[in-house]
């Protein structure tokens, strides 16, 4: 019984240890499960924390990128502002000198008017007399053509004579080729002097310009190294190694006619030439002339001994002498036209005006002396 007794408290006091060890492990399991979830709720608040503060980060960016989005609007809007009024300043001004433009081309125009009336007054004024002037010079000059007219019938008649006389030699040669050529014609064929038969070759036109020196060539005369859009030519300035210079301009219109002969005076002024250039000089011959061969029989010759040099002297003439040269374009134009037809008065004053006024309009020397 005592046995059993034991046993049964053994038994008891094992069941009771069992039951507060299970009882540990279920309050352990409770407490890990409250553990589990307080961290997952602190997990979840810690989510929620960063979502809250993503929120606010975005929502600052938002706020931020909205002012800097409001602050460049405001900067365009400024800068359109800006625009149009700068856009109409320059409207303003563009009036402003349109207006200022119109009043000086009406002054222009009103000025114009004036000085081309003026120039109308002075150009009839002016054709009255050279009008006049012409008709004199025309009487002149039929006078002094006539007078050459007969000269020349008379030089043309002396030139006939010799001519004549000149033409029975070159007769008396004819005549030996004309026997030549009938000699030729009784030989046999392998006897016969050989004769290239006559024909035409052309060249073409000559219409290459080149890009250096701008000459005309033929397009046969380019180079081998010659491309179909770049041609060389040797023979004009080296491929552009020779720096030729321009064209000289054209002669005045005044000496112009003069020399191609369509001024009644072209013959009066081309038989009198070099009086007319003296007159108009700058500077003297200075040479040694030999007078033994300028005088005789036959064609001119004009023989020098020593250095030919030109001579230029002061510019003012020496006391009680008249100015000569460079020293009248010093003087009133009137004044060295009268002093050059004193001292030429075989020249006819109306050439001796035009070619001073060519002078004093197209010499680059001339506005040196005034």
């Amino acid at each position: 019984m005592a046995q059993q007794t034991a046993q049964a408290r053994v038994h008891e006091r094992r069941m009771a240890q069992w039951n507060a060890q299970r009882i540990q492990d279920e309050m352990r399991r409770e407490q890990e499960r409250g553990y589990a979830q307080q961290m997952q709720r602190n997990a979840q608040q810690i989510q929620d924390e960063m979502r809250r503060e993503q929120d606010e980060r975005s929502a600052q960016q938002m706020q931020n990128e909205m002012r800097r989005m409001q602050a460049i609007e405001q900067e365009e809007h400024q800068w359109r502002v800006v625009q149009l009024e700068g856009q109409h300043l320059q409207n303003e001004i563009r009036r402003v000198n349109d207006r200022g433009a119109a009043a000086e081309r009406e002054e222009n125009e009103l000025l114009s008017q004036r000085a081309e009336q003026f120039r109308r007054e002075q150009e009839a004024q002016s054709d009255i007399v050279r009008r006049e002037q012409e008709e004199r010079d025309h009487q002149d000059a039929i006078r002094y053509d006539q007078a050459h007219l007969a000269e020349n019938a008379a030089r043309i008649a002396q030139e006939a004579a010799q001519v004549q006389a000149a033409q029975a030699p070159a007769q008396a040669g004819q005549l030996d080729q004309f026997h030549e050529a009938l000699r030729q014609q009784n030989l046999p064929l392998g006897r016969k002097t050989y004769q290239e038969p006559p024909g035409r070759h052309s060249l073409g036109p000559m219409n290459v310009e080149y890009q250096h020196c701008h000459a005309l060539h033929w397009d046969s005369e380019k180079l081998t190294a010659s491309t179909l859009n770049n041609k060389k030519f040797g023979q004009c300035c080296l491929q552009g190694q020779v720096d030729l210079p321009p064209f000289p301009p054209p002669p005045p219109p005044t000496l112009k006619s003069l020399l191609s002969r369509i001024s009644s005076y072209s013959n009066f002024f081309r038989e009198h030439i070099q009086q007319f250039n003296a007159a108009f000089a700058f500077t003297s011959l200075g040479v040694k002339i030999d007078h033994s061969v300028t005088s005789t029989s036959g064609p001119y010759a004009f023989k020098i001994n020593g250095e030919l040099h030109h001579l230029s002297g002061a510019l003012l003439p020496a006391e009680g002498e008249q100015p000569s040269y460079a020293q009248l374009y010093v003087h009133d134009p009137m004044e060295a036209l009268n002093i050059r037809g004193d001292h030429n008065d075989n020249l006819l004053p109306q050439i001796m005006t035009e070619l001073q006024a060519m002078m004093h309009e197209t010499h680059p020397y001339v506005p040196l002396y005034k």
